[in-house]
């Protein structure tokens, strides 16, 4: 299938801004991350176990769309301020666009792709109950504006979450949840949220991700507005020796389309390998194999399939 093939191009990178506030807010934090994307061919869900950069996973929940050219950018300001010893208000702001081109091959009656822009703003207080547990309450808003990407008028959609946290962090592993309330409109919808990551030690031989949440996200293919996402993801990578790495992972997503979710759904599941060999120290080269299932079922347009992708990369990074 070589008219299949594709090249594509990321690019993530952070600033860490903590020694610049600590001058004038002693404990201050202050972070800006910049992560952007370009494929024809979307990924589905996010991959990777030791990256550095956390991977933003507004557009990343399984949705297995047709092939076109698509340009991904998120930019992110987090940060938290000390009130006292133990109490710290944290918040940030996220901007996330989604661009997509024509549909390779041509038109396809009933689908479209969604052009999108998400603002989302959050805050809350966060307690330091010992010195690796923590707990805190959220306020988080996102305001969605979306338009056909042949054309046409914009909409918005409004998603807001009512949310606990709880954290507990040791020096190999660490651990965070999420519940709460998330209001959809104007779905005039309102479903239990949360979500919950496991984590290891990125400089460890063996590295483990765990990741499961429930929540909604743009919905940027088939139907515009929002989209709840029922997702879990494992990854493990094993360095075999200094400059080899093995990886796996696994990944499963049910998404939701309002206002109807029990009637139109989107099921995929993805599973791969990898090697990664340290070319020098800041380029890396990868070899990879990852198998995807797609089942849309609902709604005016319902089709499955399976793919077997084996590609290879090239990283630069430098730390």
């Amino acid at each position: 299938n070589t008219n299949l093939n594709f090249f594509n191009a990321t690019l993530n990178g952070y600033v860490s801004l903590d020694r610049w506030v600590d001058q004038y807010v002693r404990g201050a934090k202050l972070r800006v991350t910049e992560q952007f994307r370009y494929t024809p061919q979307s990924p589905g869900f996010l991959t990777g176990v030791r990256d550095v950069v956390v991977q933003d996973n507004t557009f990343f929940t399984g949705i297995q769309g047709f092939r076109a050219n698509t340009f991904i950018n998120t930019t992110a300001v987090t940060g938290s301020y000390p009130v006292s010893r133990d109490l710290a208000l944290a918040g940030g702001y996220t901007f996330a666009l989604r661009r997509v081109g024509r549909i390779q091959g041509g038109s396809v009656p009933g689908v479209s792709f969604f052009d999108t822009n998400s603002h989302t703003w959050f805050g809350g207080p966060r307690y330091q109950l010992t010195r690796n547990d923590s707990i805190g309450a959220v306020y988080r808003q996102s305001f969605i504006l979306q338009s056909r990407s042949e054309g046409g008028r914009s909409f918005s959609t409004t998603l807001v979450t009512l949310a606990g946290i709880y954290s507990k962090e040791f020096q190999e592993w660490g651990f965070n949840v999420e519940g709460g309330v998330t209001f959809v409109e104007p779905a005039g919808r309102s479903f239990p949220s949360g979500q919950a990551r496991v984590t290891t030690a990125p400089q460890r031989d063996t590295v483990l991700s765990v990741t499961l949440f429930r929540q909604a996200r743009p919905s940027f293919f088939l139907q515009g507005g929002a989209i709840l996402s029922n997702v879990a993801q494992v990854g493990i990578s094993r360095k075999i020796y200094e400059r080899l790495t093995l990886d796996g992972s696994a990944s499963y997503g049910i998404n939701q389309f309002f206002p109807n979710t029990s009637d139109s759904t989107f099921q995929s599941f993805s599973g791969g390998v990898g090697l990664s060999y340290n070319v020098t120290r800041t380029i890396i080269g990868d070899i990879s194999y990852r198998y995807n299932n797609v089942d849309r079922s609902g709604g005016a347009v319902e089709y499955r399939f399976s793919r077997h992708v084996v590609g290879m990369f090239l990283t630069a990074e430098w730390k």
